[in-house]
């Protein structure tokens, strides 16, 4: 966006909502915010002919201003926007909050802890940002809050309701109770995989190759040693994905990572011994107790996307 139009026919922009907050995406923007805010101009009644800055409802976020805008934030004109009640160009948001707009915010944390979703009552729609794609799945932080996000989506029912899903990237869903129920199985199933391969024998340990994160791992005697004991979560890895292209293995060891930390906070798994820094792949596990019961074992080489 090397320049913007200037449009003498808006007379009002809306809020600017962020979904979640990581630097980069931020950066961009509240960059690009700034200079639609910069650009923009409306005509006054008494003075059509001379264009003055309009005056937006102020950008939202979840958590107040980021640390990382001060100098953009010190760019925008006092008459750009409306403060919040500390005088920021951000507000803060909360659960089930209902802006002027009917736009109801609910917190979905998972795919970052300050994640949100947006109820659009007008449209019976569900704005999902990074929580739900329009295709493919999405990456997670914390998987217990994703699955809780996501079931707690699944069960809003506010009003009249939703069916359609605005997600952040990819096409509009019309379908989105349904693809939402697809999520929750996708990651049933994951877990269930990653369960009844603990259940076996640990194969004799492999090292990743190709990889200078893995490359300083593969000299580690003594971690791959005690692997032969205990499944780790490179050899969980390399049964679960066996088929794939070795290039895939270590996208898919931080998803798995992410699914066994889940298992343990549940008391399903038990870390055995730390990976250590860098070495994640190595951190080795067995099973704490009984299997939840409301998980279905499905085949371990029904993978699909991890």
């Amino acid at each position: 966006m090397d320049q913007l139009e200037v449009l003498p026919s808006i007379s009002r922009v809306s809020a600017t909502i962020v979904s979640s907050i990581r630097s980069d995406p931020v950066r961009q923007l509240s960059d690009h915010v700034v200079r639609v805010l910069g650009q923009v101009q409306i005509p006054t009644s008494s003075a059509p002919q001379t264009p003055t800055p309009f005056s937006p409802t102020g950008p939202h976020t979840t958590h107040g201003a980021p640390n990382l805008l001060p100098s953009i934030l010190s760019s925008l004109s006092a008459n750009s926007y409306t403060p919040s009640p500390s005088g920021d160009a951000f507000h803060d948001l909360h659960d089930d909050q209902v802006l002027s707009s009917q736009v109801r915010i609910l917190h979905t944390p998972g795919h970052t802890t300050d994640s949100i979703s947006l109820y659009i009552p007008q449209d019976k729609a569900l704005y999902t940002a990074d929580t739900v794609l329009g295709q493919g799945t999405a990456v997670f932080e914390d998987l217990s809050l994703y699955l809780a996000s996501l079931r707690k989506m699944l069960e809003f029912s506010d009003g009249d309701g939703y069916t359609i899903l605005y997600p952040g990237h990819g096409p509009i869903v019309k379908n989105g109770k349904e693809i939402i129920t697809g999520y929750i199985h996708h990651r049933l199933d994951r877990e269930a995989q990653i369960l009844k391969v603990l259940q076996r024998p640990p194969p004799a340990p492999t090292s990743p190759s190709g990889s200078e994160d893995v490359g300083a791992v593969t000299g580690t005697d003594a971690a791959l040693a005690g692997e032969s004991t205990y499944w780790s979560t490179w050899t969980i890895v390399t049964t679960m994905y066996a088929a794939y292209p070795e290039s895939l293995w270590l996208p898919a060891a931080h998803g798995v990572d992410l699914h066994l930390k889940k298992l343990e906070q549940d008391g399903v798994v038990r870390r055995v011994k730390a990976g250590g820094e860098g070495q994640r792949q190595h951190t080795t596990w067995e099973l704490a107790g009984a299997l939840p019961t409301e998980l279905e074992p499905v085949p371990v080489d029904r993978l699909g996307k991890y």
